[in-house]
């Protein structure tokens, strides 16, 4: 009984770890796209709508 109860113990450590790790990647790819919206934004606002188009034509065609 006493082994089950201990691999119980080490499993809740890894599944907390689990998490703390998911979570932390979906915090970080949250902010990631928050950056990316808010640059697309800025990116818009200062080339207008036709330099911005040919912006994210290029971008798009570069990638």
């Amino acid at each position: 009984m006493k082994v089950l109860s201990l691999q119980f113990t080490q499993m809740d450590g890894h599944l907390r770890e689990l998490l703390r790790g998911a979570s932390t990647a979906a915090s970080l790819k949250f902010l990631a796209a928050l950056a990316a919206f808010g640059l697309n934004l800025l990116i818009a606002r200062m080339l207008g709508p036709e330099g911005s188009g040919i912006y994210y034509l290029a971008f798009t065609l570069v990638t």
